[in-house]
């Protein structure tokens, strides 16, 4: 009864951490900065300023981002095993089609109304992605309850 409870929490906590850390990264990658129609030059000059600015600072949190991702990993590794570290990379892989779904549609997260009435994508990618990311959990169970002592 431990094993299982010591599972769901660990799942739950790895749901959250990896999923939030690839949506960092991705958007970082993905997103570009918007283009603005600008009423004189002055205003398009600022607006071009500060587009530059944020790019900057959008490189760096991506690069803090795949750093604290890379150490979450690793620390997966070094305190359980590599079988934990490979249900954490399904956890986030799996994410992947559904949030390159959220970003192309600009969905924003707290809007829950949008992420329910859109029309969801069912293709093939995205249906074993959500599989992959439903039977991780069976993949933590093992790597806390079989291979851990």
């Amino acid at each position: 009864m431990l094993c299982i409870l010591k599972t769901f929490v660990a799942s739950a906590v790895m749901m959250l951490a990896g999923v939030n850390m690839l949506a960092l990264i991705v958007r970082g990658v993905v997103l570009s900065p918007p283009s603005v129609n600008a009423p004189n030059d002055r205003v398009a000059e600022v607006l071009h300023h500060e587009s530059r600015r944020m790019s900057a600072g959008n490189m760096v949190m991506t690069l803090l981002s795949i750093l604290v991702t890379a150490a979450y990993l690793f620390a997966l590794f070094y305190f359980w095993n590599v079988w934990l570290v490979i249900a954490g990379v399904i956890f986030m892989v799996s994410r992947i089609p559904a949030l390159l779904w959220e970003i192309r549609r600009n969905i924003r997260t707290g809007d829950k109304e949008a992420w329910w009435t859109a029309k969801r994508p069912w293709g093939p990618v995205y249906i074993v992605a959500e599989v992959l990311f439903w039977l991780s959990p069976l993949l933590v169970w093992y790597s806390l309850c079989v291979r851990t002592p």
